[in-house]
């Protein structure tokens, strides 16, 4: 590694996560750093890369290989980022890239000193999480999640119906019991987290179910399309999360608010984003994109249209918010749960009879 010619102060969590972790790491293997959304995770991935000569990061997204990139890539380190949009150096001493890139090029990659692994609850487990830690079982692993939760779901036949199951598993059972745990409140408490604001958005509720019958539930469309139009000339920038693709795209037609999705094309993704974050577009309609890591500073306002079932993607759609000192409101016409799921919960919902 070269030099580092910028020194990042830590705040004293991040030097206690940074601290505790590698203190673990004289004894076990993983390192399991739990903190909200907005609190500089990607500090404390920097500074515990400094101390080791070979890093890989594996990040869930393209979108946050280049984000968080760029956030390192002047702090003196050799770095380089490497996904389906970006051909980097797999010698590098520290790379960005994701699962998937990884995956496929294991066999270009030697084993690092070091592998970081953002937003853990989202790849902790499946068959590239157990091809990577097969190939790579000597490396230390940093763990680091706003969420140490997974929901494993399935459907179950039983009865004369078809049941949902979901599990609530904590991933603490795979890299350890957190060094470190600090929620949203904690780091508002400390001042380190902006005030959010939660409410009620003057929006007639409307979800896909509507939009596969449109012709009969025509009335209430046109109804939610319209109030959302007038209610988003009140707001300054916003990203609008909805229930499903029709569902936004009726919204981009109606309100003139350009989508993104999983399927916008690569380049167009990058541009859309890139377009928000400098003001030029004020709003985007989504279903599953910026859910988590998403860094903008300035944003004012989430649109939350669906319901999240679950404490994991509820927090990480707030957590969009919990960043920066501006005004910050959570809208919703929806059912929010933000109840803290218990480890081994299992929960069933009988959807219909077979």
């Amino acid at each position: 590694m070269t030099e580092d010619v910028r020194k990042i102060v830590l705040r004293p969590y991040q030097q206690l996560a940074v601290d505790r972790s590698l203190s673990r790491f004289k004894t076990h293997r993983s390192s399991l750093v739990t903190i909200a959304v907005g609190l500089g995770k990607s500090h404390i991935m920097s500074e515990v890369a400094k101390q080791f000569s070979r890093v890989v990061v594996l990040q869930p997204c393209l979108e946050l290989v280049k984000q968080n990139h760029e956030k390192l890539s002047g702090a003196g380190l050799n770095t380089t980022m490497i996904d389906s949009a970006h051909k980097g150096d797999w010698n590098a001493d520290y790379i960005y890239t994701t699962p998937q890139t990884l995956s496929k090029n294991l066999m270009k990659c030697a084993q690092p000193d070091l592998m970081i692994i953002d937003e853990a609850n989202v790849f902790y487990e499946g068959a590239m999480f157990k091809k990577i830690f097969s190939a790579w079982h000597d490396c230390n692993v940093l763990a680091l999640t706003a969420t140490p939760y997974h929901y494993a779901r399935k459907t179950i036949f039983r009865g004369g119906w078809i049941w949902a199951q979901t599990k609530i598993e904590s991933i603490e059972k795979v890299f350890g019991e957190s060094v470190l745990s600090i929620d949203r409140e904690e780091g508002r408490r400390m001042g380190y987290s902006p005030e959010i604001q939660f409410k009620r958005a003057p929006i007639t509720r409307c979800y896909d179910e509507h939009f596969a019958n449109r012709p009969v539930y025509k009335f209430i469309i046109d109804l939610h399309l319209d109030e959302l139009k007038k209610f988003l000339t009140s707001l300054n920038n916003g990203i609008i999360f909805c229930d499903s693709k029709r569902h936004a795209e009726a919204i981009s037609e109606h309100c003139g608010v350009p989508t993104i999705f999983g399927t916008t094309p690569k380049k167009q993704r990058m541009q859309l984003i890139e377009q928000f974050n400098s003001g030029q577009v004020k709003f985007l309609a989504t279903v599953g994109c910026l859910v988590r890591g998403y860094d903008r500073q300035d944003l004012e306002n989430i649109i939350i249209l669906t319901n999240y079932n679950n404490e994991c993607e509820t927090e990480q759609v707030i957590g969009r918010l919990n960043r920066g000192k501006c005004t910050k409101t959570c809208w919703y016409n929806s059912k929010l749960n933000t109840a803290k799921p218990v480890d081994g919960k299992t929960t069933e919902v009988r959807i219909r009879r077979i």
